[in-house]
């Protein structure tokens, strides 16, 4: 069977090419970009929706019974 040759990353060779420094720091700030704009759309929808007295969304608790009753529903046939 044969072993496997690992090779040792040389990173002070990599930090020293200049390109690579940028390119490690425009993926930085795009990263660091994206977290907050996500912490900014999840704040805005946390305070978007109102919270009843419970705690709870109140689209959580009331959409499923509106919904349900929105169904249209047949008398039950009793002639039989």
């Amino acid at each position: 069977m044969a072993t496997a040759i690992t090779n040792t990353v040389d990173w002070k060779l990599i930090w020293a090419q200049r390109g690579f420094r940028y390119f490690f720091l425009a993926m930085f700030v795009s990263l660091f970009g994206s977290g907050m704009n996500f912490a900014g759309v999840s704040w805005y929808i946390l305070t978007a929706t109102p919270l009843d007295r419970e705690g709870q969304r109140a689209s959580d608790r009331h959409d499923f019974a509106r919904a349900f009753r929105s169904v249209p529903r047949r008398r039950a046939d009793r002639s039989h």
